[in-house]
């Protein structure tokens, strides 16, 4: 049974334990967050083409098919979004729904050419987040920025502090991405 629906997620009953005090956040309370961030903080036009939030299911589902199938399943923002945040999950058994034990968030910035990642328990997904970029964007080899995140204090709330790494640093950003769009005008 569905409790919540918002534009493009859904909230069932088994996600709604998730936000239970000691849960960690599934794919579905992310990528909820993630609709909300991109309807609420992101909601004009100008700021759509070059913010794009690749939601945490989306970002499994591209990292885990055959690599020849990665452009037909792909949305066209990864080709032209000048900024682009991915949800990583250290899951790799795909054949387990719910696997996985940590989320990170991974930032593309094209105009650097370069990859971000925001990891709040030290750097636990840095192999997945290079894995993750590598096989999403079709490179080869890939340098990965470990930023000086701050750090969860428990083992659960990992998922949390990605969505706020999200939401932080495109309003800190925020600016930036105005100035940039007004020079396109």
């Amino acid at each position: 049974m569905v409790y919540l629906t918002y534009h493009d997620a859904d909230i069932d009953e088994e996600a709604v334990t998730f936000y239970d005090d000691g849960r960690w956040l599934n794919d579905k309370c992310i990528d909820l967050y993630l609709e909300y961030l991109e309807h609420t903080i992101v909601p004009q036009e100008r700021f759509k083409a070059d913010i794009f939030f690749l939601r945490a299911s989306m970002t499994f589902f591209l990292s885990n098919i055959d690599k020849s199938n990665i452009s037909i399943y792909s949305p066209p923002e990864l080709k032209s979004a000048s900024i682009i945040f991915l949800v990583v999950n250290n899951n790799s058994d795909v054949s387990r729904a719910g696997g996985g034990t940590h989320w990170s968030l991974l930032v593309y910035v094209r105009e650097l050419k370069l990859f971000f990642q925001y990891d709040s328990y030290k750097s636990m997904n840095e192999l997945k987040a290079k894995y993750v970029a590598e096989t999403i964007f079709g490179l080869d080899k890939v340098d990965i920025i470990e930023t000086n995140a701050p750090q969860q204090m428990n083992d659960h709330e990992c998922g949390v502090f990605v969505l706020s790494f999200a939401e932080s640093i495109f309003k800190k950003n925020k600016h930036q991405f105005d100035t940039q769009n007004d020079k396109k005008k």
